[in-house]
């Protein structure tokens, strides 16, 4: 059984997939003769970096915006390690969280194709950066400054 199905789009002229072995599948396809799409439909399919409003929520826009809350996240938590000194787990979360969302980042930024505005998440990238370092030197220093206490503890 063959049949051949025909797509017809604004880019697309012609494209015709013969499709040879439908038996296996036990398919009746002897009333479809052709499959239109509208050159509208292929459209709606395709998102131009171009056309992308503020308001877009794209892929790249998600995971910079996911990194720069992971970052920010971390940033906070370093900020709350170092006011409550006696925690071991607060430092080593927030250089976890910063890491993660420093490098989140720094892909994001590294892929994007374009400027701020473009839909490529440059922005998100930036302040995943930006966070991701606060956090990472937030908890580091905590870290440094529990490991010191704990000496001295232990040397008195």
């Amino acid at each position: 059984m063959h049949v051949d199905l025909i797509l017809a789009a604004s880019t697309v002229d012609a494209l015709t997939v013969a499709v040879s072995t439908v038996d296996a599948f036990n398919v009746d396809v002897s009333n479809v003769d052709a499959l239109n799409v509208d050159a509208s439909t292929v459209d709606a399919l395709n998102v131009d970096a171009s056309t992308v409003d503020a308001s877009t929520l794209t892929g790249s826009r998600l995971l910079a915006t996911a990194a720069s809350l992971v970052a920010l996240a971390g940033a906070l938590l370093g900020g709350a390690a170092l006011a409550r000194p006696g925690r071991r787990r607060l430092p080593t979360a927030a250089m976890a969280a910063g890491t993660v969302g420093l490098l989140t980042g720094a892909f994001v930024v590294a892929v994007a194709d374009g400027g701020p505005g473009n839909g490529s998440g440059v922005v998100g990238g930036w302040a995943a950066l930006a966070f991701g370092l606060i956090g990472v030197g937030l908890g580091a220093l905590a870290l440094t400054r529990h490991r010191r206490s704990r000496n001295r503890a232990s040397l008195s």
